[in-house]
């Protein structure tokens, strides 16, 4: 039985989603920082195949946390699409 999509559930949704992409961010950030280090650092060129795929793949995955957030808080129907409490 599906419950109907409150107010409460629209701010905790928004909530869930922002603390969720925090942490994913933290993270990835984390990975990506780790790619630079390693494209900057100048011991071997495999530095540069391990650090460039490692930078990108943790600004693509920022840049797309961020935009679960903003259509956590735009979009009503994605909001009710990824509410942990209407979930069967």
């Amino acid at each position: 039985m599906r419950s109907t999509h409150t107010v409460f559930h629209y701010i905790l949704t928004i909530v869930w989603t922002f603390l969720k992409g925090l942490l994913d961010s933290l993270l990835w950030t984390v990975v990506g920082l780790i790619g630079l280090y390693l494209f900057y650092s100048s011991g071997s060129p495999y530095n540069i195949l391990i650090g460039l795929p490692l930078l990108i793949i943790g600004l693509g995955v920022i840049v797309n946390s961020l935009g679960s957030d903003l259509l956590s808080v735009f979009s009503p129907k994605f909001n009710q699409g990824i509410c942990p409490l209407c979930k069967n």
